[in-house]
């Protein structure tokens, strides 16, 4: 697997280096992982699993975006992977830490998921199951579970890129929350809080 340039791509080379001297096949027991998606066969059937992390301040905050809305652009990070794979969708798996709860008149946690879910039914998936713990801040880790018949793996992907939707988004977003005045930045909100996976 090329890895680019980069911090985390450097620590990414430096774990599967640690994970090859352990596996029994070495180096090529490693040598897809990073890519968009995990590829297990089953019988005749090619599962395409990914796994995407959503932090607070870091993937999102709390004060731009409401829960469901973080709830649906982690379940559509997650299932982006799968796009870029070719792969379909099935569903996903999510382990959700929330801070303790306060008396509100909802769950940020079921709002969460509410978000998750509302995603994966756009898409004809389904919500599988997962986990729930108390955290200090709000983590959400979002797998999702597709088939694909004919994988597009990055090393043999050409030089087209697609996107699902125009880029230059989030500036405008955070323009738009920060009050900054500009006539373009309405557009762009709805499009960052619930972006279109495919």
């Amino acid at each position: 697997m090329n890895l680019g340039p980069g911090n985390e791509f450097d620590r990414i080379r430096g774990i599967l280096v640690r994970i090859a001297e352990i596996s029994e096949g070495g180096a090529e027991d490693v040598s897809d992982v990073g890519d968009d998606c995990a590829l297990l066969a089953v019988g005749g059937t090619t599962l395409a699993i990914s796994i995407d992390t959503a932090l607070e301040n870091v993937h999102f905050r709390t004060d731009w975006l409401d829960f469901n809305e973080i709830g649906c652009r982690a379940a559509g990070a997650a299932l982006s992977d799968l796009a870029a794979e070719g792969a379909t969708p099935l569903g996903l798996m999510v382990s959700l830490g929330v801070p303790p709860q306060t008396k509100t008149d909802t769950d940020p946690a079921a709002d969460i998921m509410a978000g998750v879910a509302t995603m994966a039914r756009n898409l004809n998936a389904r919500v599988l199951g997962g986990d729930l713990t108390r955290s200090d801040t709000y983590i959400i880790d979002v797998c999702a579970i597709g088939t694909v018949e004919r994988p597009v793996r990055r090393s043999g992907a050409g030089r087209a890129v697609r996107v699902a939707s125009p880029s230059g988004m989030a500036p405008k977003c955070c323009a738009h929350s920060a009050s900054v005045s500009a006539a373009d930045t309405a557009p762009a909100v709805p499009k960052i809080r619930l972006p279109p996976p495919w």
